[in-house]
Parts: structure tokens; sequence; C-alpha cells
């Protein structure tokens, strides 16, 4: 199998040891020992029915033999060449040094007023905003949704399962193995910032840590936080929730795989897939967007009532994408406007087309309607014009 780079051939490789000596040496990797010894074969297969390969094609072309992205994985250096005991050892150190270089300043979540802040709140709103979040799962909050009786069973419930999970759940330093110890081990063991050095290092970034570190509270209790990322993560897709999905730590607790645990939670969220977005299905309603189910969210969240998916009242011209009924308020997203270089430039261009059309059509008919391409700003402005007022 000849190696080119530019149209000249730099390499000629026939042999799996002749493959790793030019890794090596090319350092296309970096602590690269060697393939699995098991993955041999298939490799020497494919060299031999390679006639050419391009230098820049050399990672796509054993990308099946690599393991997985992330350095804290144990197969990730099982398929570099080290044996288990020297790949446990690299990613105890990796979490080691990791741990130790977490900013928590910069832990952005609606627990925090810099959350807030960030999205246009006084210093005062940010704070109220935060006591409020932090009682979120409190028994007045229990009771005051669900009643004395209720609440207070509802709550205790939730407390026990909580505490129960807490001594059952277990976890592996590296996937799925037989060296699984709980959680009071490792609280044993790294004290109260066991989590932290369970989940720190270069894979996730600040926040997404922080947000494992949070649903790392519900034990194995996997209908709670499943409410947890339903009503208080902010995300605009699925990929945004992917790390959770990809977190050896989450899968082992909840005994599922990465297919098993995304398909549980969209599923209990209410999310079908569909070719340019997904379809949120919540309340009874079905939302044609990520961002269609982040403004009803965040209508709930501000206690206002409205209507989906519903016809102007002039006729069926248009149909609306949210009704504040309380305000005759309309809200309109455009978010497909944002897909370029997804969506075709015809599809684009029919699509601004009616957006234009729709536009004219509720201002010359005197509508009041917040309507932008982007939810960020249309919840702005719902904080700016209806905050404080819905509840």
């Amino acid at each position: 199998m000849e190696i080119k780079y530019k149209r000249k051939v730099i390499n000629n490789i026939t042999t799996v040891d002749e493959m790793v000596q030019f890794i090596n040496k090319k350092v296309i990797y970096k602590n690269f020992n060697g393939f699995r010894h098991d993955y041999t074969p298939k490799i020497q297969d494919k060299i031999d029915s390679t006639e050419y390969l391009n230098y820049k094609d050399i990672k796509v072309f054993l990308k099946d033999f690599m393991g997985p992205v992330s350095n804290r994985s144990l197969d990730f250096w099982l398929c570099r060449g080290f044996n288990e005991e020297e790949s446990k050892e690299i990613i105890h150190d990796l979490q080691s040094k990791s741990s130790k270089c977490v900013d928590y300043e910069k832990r952005l979540l609606p627990s925090n007023k810099e959350y807030w802040l960030k999205k246009g709140y006084s210093l005062e709103e940010s704070l109220s905003k935060v006591k409020e979040r932090q009682t979120t799962f409190s028994l007045d909050k229990c009771i005051d949704k669900y009643g004395y009786s209720e609440g207070v069973k509802i709550f205790n419930q939730r407390q026990e399962k909580w505490l129960e999970s807490i001594t059952k759940t277990r976890i592996s330093t590296g996937g799925f193995n037989q060296d699984c110890r709980s959680v009071e081990y490792y609280q044993g063991k790294y004290g109260k910032d066991w989590g932290n050095h369970m989940l720190s290092g270069n894979t996730y970034t600040d926040t997404n840590r922080f947000v494992l570190l949070d649903l790392l509270k519900f034990g194995d209790d996997i209908e709670s936080l499943i409410g947890y990322i339903k009503d208080e993560l902010e995300f605009n897709s699925i990929k945004d929730l992917d790390f959770i999905f990809k977190s050896a730590v989450m899968q082992e607790i909840h005994n599922l795989s990465y297919e098993n645990l995304k398909t549980k939670i969209l599923e209990d969220i209410g999310v079908v897939k569909t070719k340019f977005s997904n379809y949120w299905f919540s309340d009874g309603n079905r939302y044609n967007s990520n961002g269609e189910y982040q403004i009803s969210k965040h209508l709930k969240r501000m206690g206002i009532d409205f209507k989906h998916d519903e016809w102007y009242p002039d006729g069926k011209k248009y149909r609306y994408d949210f009704y504040l009924t309380k305000y005759d308020t309309y809200i309109e997203y455009f978010g497909l406007i944002k897909n370029v270089g997804y969506v075709d430039n015809k599809m684009l261009d029919e699509y601004s087309r009616k957006m234009g059309d729709k536009i004219v059509f509720f201002k010359d008919n005197g509508y009041n309607v917040i309507y932008d391409t982007s939810v960020s700003e249309i919840i702005k402005k719902l904080n700016k014009e209806y905050e404080n007022k819905g509840k």
C-alpha cells in the first residue's frame, strides 16, 4: 500500500508492523505503542486490499481500530497498544492532574448569578432567580405544586430514593469492568470533591462537567434525572446533551450503553428526530423544532399561558407559533433561516420569501408579534416585556 503526499509516494507499507513504525515516525498519534492484537488481522487485510492512501486520510483509514475519542476511556489506551494495568494508571494520572484545574468561576448554570446576568437581568433580579432555582426541589415547592399531603409524600419519596441511590450507585474508573466501587468508597478516598475527580478532564468543558456533577446527585434514579434535564437544562439541540449520553459514569450508573441511555432520555423527554431538526412532544403539543420547544419551556417558567400552532384570526392563510392569550401577543420563530450550509439554497430562498410575506401579513393586520430568527433574542424580548407579569 503506497502512502502519498501531494501525489508523491512517500512510503510503501505492506505489514501492520510497518504501519506502526510509520505512525510513530510521523507522530500521527501521540502515546501510541501499537494496535490491539485482535485487530491485527483486520488491519492487515485492509492494507492488502488498498492500493494507495493519501497521507491526510490515514486517521480515517484507521478509525475503526482506534477506539473511542475520549482519553479517559479504558478502550482508548488498549487500542493504542497499552495493557489494562497501564491504561488504568494513565487514566488515573490524567484525572488527578485535571481535577486540580477546575475553574469554578466559569460555572454558568441557572444556579449561578452570572448565568442570569449574562441573559440581561440586573444583579438583584439575578440573585432572586438563583434563590428560586435553589429551592426547586424543596418541600415548600412540592406542597405548592401537589398540595400538602401529596407534596410531603412526593418529597419524602424523592429524598429516600436519593439517599438509597447514594449508597448503591457503583462507578468505574474506566468504563464497565469488575473494579467498580461505590460512591461511598470515592467519598472516603477523595472527600466531597469525589465527583469532580471522576469527571474532570479535557474531555468536558467546565459547564458540562458541572452539569454532570449536578446529575450525579440523582444516583440511579433516571426518572428524576430526566425531569432535571427536561425542566432545568437549557439546550438548543440533541447535540447539546451528547456529553451526558457519552459519559462512561452516567452509562454505568444506569447500566445502559450510549445508544440505550440516549434513547431512554430522548423518548422520555419526547423527541422524534427529523431531517433538519426534531419534533418535541410536551404537554399535548408537538413543537416543530428545538427552538420552539425552548420558547415553550421559557413561557412556562414565566407562568405565561399560551396557545400553539393555530390559525391567525383572519382566516387560514397563516398559522402562528405561539399566542399569549393574556397579552394578545403572538410569537414567530423563524429558525430555519439559520441553517445555511445544512439546507439547500433553493429551500432557504423559498423560506425567506414566505417569512417576508408573513411579516408583511401580521404588520398589515395590526397584530402584536414578537419575532426573530434567534431563540435567545426572543427570550430577551419576552423577559423585557413580561418578566414578573406572568405569575
